[in-house]
């Protein structure tokens, strides 16, 4: 799975620190469920410190790698899915890497991230629906 029209992307899962380890699976694992529908989960990690390319995250939670067609509508609904996982609590985020692009998805209004979000999709999606 690996043409232009894909996408890897990944997401690295912040938590409270003070989670224990089943915690931070079952949190890591559910993410993983609600994206499992819009594309491959080809691997995840959990309590992991600078994982392998991702950058400027000193302490990481888990780290989901997601690759999905590059299309707006798929690329908006995955942003959906991760944004509905960090608003069922405001210690959780989430920051999506492709390409050298980063989309944080914490605490933000919500004008704010719709304009991250939209950036973000006319950036990397390559199709329509």
């Amino acid at each position: 799975m690996s043409d232009d029209s894909e996408l890897r992307l990944a997401l690295v899962l912040s938590l409270p620190d003070d989670f224990e380890p089943e915690e931070i699976d079952e949190e890591t694992a559910s993410l993983a469920r609600s994206l499992s529908p819009l594309g491959t989960v080809v691997g995840t990690t959990t309590s992991a410190r600078d994982p392998a390319g991702v950058k400027g995250i000193e302490v990481v939670i888990g780290v989901l790698m997601l690759t999905v067609t590059a299309s707006r509508q798929l690329l908006e609904n995955v942003v959906a899915a991760v944004e509905a996982w960090t608003e069922r609590s405001s210690a959780r985020s989430v920051v999506i890497e492709f390409a050298g692009d980063r989309l944080e998805i914490t605490g933000a209004s919500a004008a704010d991230l719709d304009r991250l979000i939209k950036l973000f999709v006319d950036r990397h999606a390559t199709t329509e629906p």
